[in-house]
């Protein structure tokens, strides 16, 4: 690394940089990560006492911008990391296709997977059901929910596929509606036995705050990967590294959310 430590370089003010006594067991690892790869590779490992040593081994190794943030100060500039990823329905779900041939995409690593329900959404332009149906509390260690071979009841005009008993019901808009129109007027009811203006703006805010979660797709719409039902939050790297766990794109399926019958 000599050649690489020649004037002029910023040195790092000791205000900001103190010295920290940092014991020599302590592992240091060099590894590269790549959009095509399901997991990092180490390029260097080995332990503080040893970088003396493996120092030919570490100016191979490490990265240009690393040398430059430690010698020179510079911060740099990192493009974010894509994924790409396909989108389909779930088998047996009989919800349409994605438009325009728009089943593969590319987003940060770090989108949510409720962001991806709601650009399904918008995409296929699908009406919520009137009451928000439940997946099973049947979580795994990394908060994906299992799939069991229980029959089911899904929302929309599924068939029978052989996998056990199957009933359908249409979610429209008219439903919403009028599930709305109930709520409103039941609030519009209790609040005229309000004695205070302070109740009727609690009754008006818990109305509208049931009406805003009742909207949210994570409640009716769920994605799924290697049949493990995804949680809302997590991001494309979790599902690609822990759920997927292959190179090539990530595939997941949408589907109405399920519930045991």
């Amino acid at each position: 690394m000599h050649p690489l430590i020649q004037p002029p370089f910023n040195q790092h003010p000791h205000n900001e940089t103190p010295e920290i006594q940092i014991p020599q067991h302590t592992t240091v690892i060099i590894s590269e990560e790549s959009h095509e790869a399901s997991t990092n590779v180490d390029l260097y490992r080995g332990t503080l006492g040893d970088m003396e040593r493996d120092a030919e081994i570490i100016e191979q190794k490490a990265p240009t911008w690393l040398i430059e943030f430690l010698i020179k100060n510079k911060i740099p500039a990192k493009e974010p990391v894509k994924v790409s990823f396909i989108l389909k329905p779930h088998e047996g779900s009989e919800l349409d296709e994605l438009p325009n041939g728009n089943a593969r995409l590319t987003a940060n690593r770090m989108l949510r997977v409720r962001k991806i329900l709601a650009y399904i959404v918008e995409k296929l332009e699908l009406d919520q059901p009137s009451i928000p149906l439940t997946t099973s509390n049947n979580t795994t260690n990394n908060g994906a929910v299992n799939i069991n071979g229980n029959s089911v009841t899904e929302p929309t005009n599924a068939k029978d596929n052989g996998g056990g008993s199957m009933t359908a019901t249409q979610p429209s808009t008219e439903c919403l509606e009028k599930a709305l129109g109930d709520a409103e007027k039941n609030t519009d009811e209790g609040n005229e036995h309000d004695n205070t203006t302070g109740n009727n703006s609690q009754s008006t805010a818990a109305a509208e705050e049931e009406r805003k979660n009742a909207m949210k797709p994570e409640l009716w719409l769920e994605l799924v990967c290697q049949d493990q039902i995804l949680p809302p939050t997590m991001t494309l790297a979790t599902i690609k590294s822990q759920i997927w766990k292959a190179s090539g794109d990530l595939t997941m399926t949408y589907r109405l959310r399920m519930k045991s019958v």
